[in-house]
């Protein structure tokens, strides 16, 4: 797992790095679209970190200590998985 050695409780470089990481992600996804759509999942997350809703946990509070930023990953993973079972198949 990436965040195995996330520090609980951060420092505010730790958490720093981690919101960098998170944000490139979607341009290191081999996958264009899964890239895509993982962008648009953390765009939703840093717009509506202020909104109570379980689809958006907000990119400060996800790095708050280890198992919110596992759960924010597992998260991003179902987002991007069921984005792609919506996509139509190329033949």
């Amino acid at each position: 797992m990436i965040a195995a050695n996330f520090p609980s409780p951060p420092t505010d470089a730790a958490r720093q790095a981690c919101v960098a990481f998170i944000v490139a992600l979607p341009y290191l996804v081999p996958c264009r679209h899964c890239g895509w759509d993982l962008g648009e999942f953390i765009k939703r997350n840093i717009e509506n970190r202020t909104v109570v809703d379980p689809k958006c946990f907000g990119i400060s509070n996800e790095t708050q200590d280890f198992t919110a930023l596992r759960i924010a990953g597992a998260r991003m993973h179902v987002d991007v998985q069921a984005d792609l079972v919506l996509r139509p198949r190329a033949q």
